[in-house]
């Protein structure tokens, strides 16, 4: 007896296999058409997984995805459902669907596939793990090569334009605007053109990267990426991107493009596989000179360098040590802090003394256009910290139970044993609608019933199936987080004491303990500030409400929760 297989089908469609279905149908190709379109893979795939009467689990699609890109989010979502044993077949139209990297394609199907015990057919290359799998190494050789060269004919015609003079990016740079008459030239826009000399007039007045933002900011002057939306008369969906910053003026000012010339192919990729952009050596660039009208002269150029590199003496650069809190703290409007140590304090016996501090780094950045300063000292925040954990460690100590039934609740998960109950309905339903499909289909070939009511009772069966399939994917996973909380409740406590026996924490402990840390803006006077701080925990979020710090003798301290 055949054995009856729970079936996954994989269907993808790659930008260029678009392009080459619309060559098709416009050259009046059905066939073409037909078989590279998600639709006609999916219905191929599922008469052919019919006839063998096979249970259809789902299908799995990626539309817009290229084969040499194994991350692809129905590729992952297929494999995590063989790794979790909802389905022990992989049915692809051709080997190609599956990927076009060599190396990639035969460790899935010479390892993964078989590890997680699911059989792999590529229909129309005749190719099944469980039988006739002898061309798969040589059809998947071939579908590299092809991969391959693509990558080398466009990295071509790419290269051969750079060097040409051609301008190559996507957008022009800030300042100019791609010539109407040759759009692989530049033409300069005269308003953007002004700002970029005044940048480089700033800088050459030895003013920072930090205040020259600051100054187009208070101007309300639109940062490159936001300008060009506004200019093109488009919807900018990068609304955030609202302010310069002290980056976007560096490197503005170390652009050669302003002097008229052409720099381009400064960073590439590992390979056609490897899509890491990786800085190429200098040797290697693409430079061609005087392509299109310079917009600052080479005397401030050269000007604006050589304070650039007075600012910088790389010998006297040395690699800061992380601070306790690196990556832990974010303000109270989101943004990343940073720290500083030149925070000094006078010992009574003359000793001067530096103490770590952390404030918005997007305050830092625009020149204090964006956001303020919500700093703190890591000594404070230290205090804070301590006595939180102590708090906390105290309560869950107590009433560990009433602990996990309050986040259970804060999660809004489903009681267990009502939830086990739903999942074992919805297990038999989904079975006795693979039955049905099985029935209906034989009732067909017997001719019982017509195609027509065959295509319109399978529909209706397939549509209850997957709405089945996403309520017991969804209870799954919320009867998984339930008994997730407690085991979580406990690493955490665990991680508590471990905190509280260290004499001096150290970052590993802090950030095994803690997610993120938010820091409000001061509020009030010298002598009465409060800053309000909320931790973050791993394993359990937040577990109670804002720490309240108080001002004494300039320094924030821990106030009683």
């Amino acid at each position: 007896m055949n054995r009856r297989y729970d079936v996954g089908i994989y269907t993808r469609l790659s930008v260029e296999d678009t392009a080459n279905s619309a060559k098709g149908k416009r050259k009046g190709n059905p066939f073409q058409r037909d078989s590279t379109s998600i639709e006609n893979q999916k219905v191929m795939l599922r008469e052919y997984a019919l006839l063998r009467g096979w249970n259809v689990v789902d299908t799995y699609t990626d539309d817009g995805f290229s084969g040499g890109n194994f991350h692809r989010p129905g590729f992952e979502r297929m494999v995590a459902d063989a790794e979790a044993g909802r389905i022990d077949l992989i049915l692809v139209k051709d080997l190609s669907r599956l990927g076009r990297d060599y190396i990639e394609v035969g460790r899935y199907t010479d390892e993964v596939f078989p590890r997680l015990g699911c059989r792999f057919i590529a229909l129309m290359d005749d190719i099944d793990s469980e039988g006739n799998d002898d061309l798969l190494p040589f059809r998947s050789l071939l579908n590299d090569y092809h991969l391959r060269d693509l990558s080398r004919k466009i990295r071509s015609v790419l290269h051969a334009k750079a060097h040409a003079g051609e301008y190559i990016g996507s957008y022009a740079p800030y300042g100019y605007i791609k010539n109407p008459d040759h759009p692989a030239r530049l033409a300069v826009d005269p308003y953007a053109a002004d700002i970029v000399r005044r940048i480089f007039t700033l800088r050459a007045q030895k003013t920072g990267y930090a205040k020259i933002a600051a100054a187009l900011n208070n101007d309300g002057i639109l940062p490159p990426r936001a300008y060009w939306f506004q200019r093109e008369g488009r919807e900018n969906p990068y609304r955030h991107v609202t302010v310069w910053t002290d980056r976007t003026v560096k490197l503005m000012l170390h652009n050669e493009v302003y002097l008229g010339h052409t720099v381009k192919l400064i960073t590439g990729t590992r390979s056609y596989k490897d899509k890491t952009t990786v800085h190429r050596p200098e040797e290697a660039w693409a430079r061609a000179d005087n392509t299109h009208e310079a917009i600052v002269s080479q005397e401030m150029w050269n000007a604006v360098q050589r304070i650039s590199l007075s600012r910088c003496n790389p010998a006297d650069v040395k690699k800061p040590e992380r601070s306790l809190f690196a990556g832990l703290l974010v303000c109270s409007n989101g943004h990343s802090m940073v720290c500083t140590s030149t925070v000094q304090r006078r010992k009574t016996d003359g000793r001067v003394v530096r103490y770590p501090r952390y404030y918005c780094s997007l305050h830092s950045r625009t020149g204090g256009a964006e956001c303020s300063w919500h700093t703190i000292s890591e000594k404070v925040l230290l205090k804070l910290v301590q006595a939180d954990v102590q708090s906390q460690l105290a309560m869950a100590e107590i009433d560990e139970e009433g602990v996990v039934d309050r986040l259970r609740s804060r999660h809004s998960l489903p009681a267990l044993l009502d939830t086990k109950k739903e999942l074992e309905q919805l297990s038999d339903r989904m079975h006795e609608l693979d039955g049905l499909g099985m029935s209906l289909y034989e009732d067909r070939l017997a001719g019982k019933i017509s195609p027509e009511t065959f295509q319109s009772l399978t529909a209706a069966a397939d549509t209850e199936r997957a709405e089945k399939q996403a309520k017991h994917r969804q209870l799954s996973k919320a009867l998984a987080a339930a008994e997730q909380v407690a085991h979580d409740v406990d690493e955490w406590i665990q991680r508590l004491r471990a905190y509280l026996a260290l004499d001096q924490p150290d970052r590993n402990t802090l950030h095994e303990l803690i997610e993120s840390i938010e820091i409000g803006e001061r509020v009030g006077d010298f002598s009465n500030r409060v800053q309000d701080v909320r931790i973050t925990y791993r394993f359990v979020g937040q577990m109670g409400g804002e720490l309240d710090g108080r001002t004494e003798s300039g320094d924030l301290l821990p106030s009683k929760s």
